[in-house]
């Protein structure tokens, strides 16, 4: 099946209110990165760019997985695998106790649960698996690259922040970020539209 009919499918497998939810979602990015740039929050502050990328991986990885959980198994161990992520990880951000080491094996994990899945899957699943694969790869690269650049999660860092010295990872960060986000985006409107 090509890519085409595989959009088509998932445009037709989308239901109207995951659509909806979905749309609203994207707007994540602008409200988180206002809220996680008030002076004082732990992390530190966040680029539009890493806001973006971060918005578009919580919808990608977390959030679309959870709504279409029910239409086929892998969706559900991608939500579930997530979920327990978001459990731990979350509470040792706010403790400072979280490792970059921690993010990079659960996205390895997790790449074997996506790749488990991709074989049988229907087209429109395997979209979303390849989607997922893809931004995955592309966080362990941003995740090895954080590690060069900030001052780290030892620290309380968490995120890139605007600024000259982070321009290029910023940058790199919306030209890999814009095609995969448009993908979906394309999906949920037309799905919206239908």
């Amino acid at each position: 099946m090509s890519m085409k009919e595989a959009w088509h499918m998932a445009v037709e497998r989308m239901p109207l209110w995951a659509a909806a939810v979905l749309l609203v979602c994207q707007f994540l990015a602008p409200a988180f990165h206002a809220w996680q740039n008030q002076p004082g929050r732990l992390g530190g502050p966040i680029s539009r760019a890493k806001a973006g990328w971060l918005a578009l991986a919580t919808i990608l990885w977390v959030i679309l997985p959870l709504l279409l959980c029910t239409q086929h198994a892998a969706y559900a161990w991608m939500a579930a695998s997530m979920m327990v992520r978001t459990i731990v990880e979350l509470p040792l951000c706010a403790w400072k106790k979280w490792s970059t080491n921690y993010g990079l094996g659960h996205d390895a994990l997790h790449a074997l649960i996506v790749l488990w899945w991709l074989p049988g899957a229907p087209p429109d699943v395997k979209l979303w698996i390849v989607l997922t694969l893809l931004t995955l790869v592309i966080e362990v690269i941003f995740v090895l690259r954080f590690r060069k650049c900030t001052e780290g999660p030892a620290n309380g860092i968490y995120f890139v922040p605007d600024g000259a010295a982070h321009i290029r990872l910023n940058l790199l960060t919306d030209l890999v970020r814009m095609p995969c986000q448009y993908l979906m985006v394309s999906i949920l409107i037309a799905a919206c539209l239908r």
